[in-house]
């Protein structure tokens, strides 16, 4: 399914904050940041 969108990523990092914060609602989704957790 996410194969038929494209470069998702590349799509999220250009989008702007006020779209960003309207998809993760829309799509009720949270952002966790975990600052434990190296990476």
């Amino acid at each position: 399914m996410f194969d038929s969108l494209g470069d998702v990523g590349a799509a999220l990092e250009d989008a702007e904050p006020d779209r960003l914060e309207r998809l993760h609602h829309e799509l009720s989704l949270d952002l966790r940041y975990d600052h434990t957790v190296e990476r």
